[in-house]
């Protein structure tokens, strides 16, 4: 029996109609959502680390190519800028640019800030598209965390290296696909210049030979690329040591290792802040526990005899092969009864969800 249509004058009819538009038009909405949700904080003042950002942008208006050449009295003392910034210049070039034309004004730096948000989302989109059925439904979710919408209304380097963290993945994902030189050298620079934003994005180079060889399952020509972003990163270590006196990556380094114990208090602190901001980031996805199959089927009566056959059903197809009995080794049965219509070619590489 079909499923019946909602009114389109009643309240579900409204929701389903706004649903389907939004699955037509989805970096439209995904635009709309984050100015509805962004747009009331575009005057909001410099505070905290955003100032650091700021002066390293009037510095680089003057003097472009010495971008840590001041000091600065952070702490209570008058240290350099190289010093004290542990963080790379690319998001402060990023608003010397933005207020070279546009002027200081903060609406128009969180405006620039906005955009990026946007492109942080939209590649959270492209990247959801080539790994499950709803990309959308992962878009909305990636973007309601609270680490996402915070970071969205200041004026730091944590959303423009999400942004060049993800657009690197989707090319990079392209490019194994469909072995275009583009993708690869538009990963390359991406992946670069994401550590050039914020240098924990070096974590991103390992994760591109594991997606490469996901796909390609070999060795090959692909690996070479890989060579782009870690120039890029051999150049700024060079340029920065023969500026400052040491590469500003080892600096950064060496401040962390030496800080990691003294200002967050310990293993025990650590690892609290990360158990509270593991649980923050995976709040949103409470939401969906009550409609995911294995929940509805769980809530079922033990005594149903409608679900005894599915409980079993659904533990043997996710119990591994190895541990199920008869064994099955060395012979695959075929199908009793097989689908008809089209079907979906087989794709080799990482599955889709």
């Amino acid at each position: 029996m079909p499923a019946a249509i909602p009114n389109p004058k009643t309240s579900a009819g409204l929701i389903q109609r706004a649903t389907d538009w939004a699955v037509r038009h989805p970096f439209l909405f995904i635009g709309l959502l984050l100015l509805a949700c962004e747009g009331p904080f575009l005057d909001k003042a410099v505070h905290i680390d955003d100032a650091l950002f700021m002066w390293t942008a009037e510095q680089i208006q003057h003097h472009p190519g010495n971008f840590y050449g001041f000091d600065v009295n952070w702490v209570g003392r008058t240290i350099p800028m190289a010093v004290e910034n542990c963080n790379p210049p690319a998001t402060a070039y990023l608003f010397a640019g933005v207020a070279a034309v546009l002027g200081w004004r903060e609406i128009y730096l969180h405006a620039a800030m906005l955009l990026v948000t946007f492109a942080a989302a939209s590649g959270t989109f492209h990247l959801a598209r080539q790994w499950c059925a709803h990309p959308l439904s992962a878009t909305l979710l990636a973007i309601s965390l609270p680490a996402f919408m915070v970071s969205a209304a200041t004026l730091m380097c944590d959303l423009p290296m999400l942004a060049l963290w993800l657009w690197c993945l989707v090319c990079w994902q392209r490019g194994l696909q469909r072995d275009q030189t583009i993708y690869y050298l538009a990963a390359g620079l991406l992946g670069g210049l994401a550590v050039l934003t914020k240098y924990s994005a070096i974590t991103l180079l390992p994760l591109l030979p594991i997606m490469g060889f996901l796909e390609k399952r070999k060795a090959g020509w692909w690996l070479v690329w890989l060579l782009v972003p870690i120039l890029i990163i051999e150049w700024y270590q060079w340029m920065t040591a023969r500026l400052y006196g040491i590469g500003l990556i080892t600096a950064a380094s060496n401040y962390a290792a030496q800080t990691r114990f003294r200002v967050t208090g310990g293993w025990f602190n650590k690892v609290l802040i990360g158990i509270a901001y593991a649980g923050g980031c995976l709040l949103p996805v409470l939401f969906f526990l009550p409609t995911s199959p294995a929940c509805r089927m769980w809530s079922t009566p033990w005594n149903s005899s409608s679900m005894r056959g599915s409980r079993k059903s659904w533990v043997s197809e996710r119990t591994p092969i190895f541990m199920r009995w008869p064994p099955r080794v060395g012979f695959r049965v075929p199908p009793q009864n097989p689908p008809s219509g089209p079907q979906l070619p087989f794709r080799r590489g990482i599955p889709r969800c």
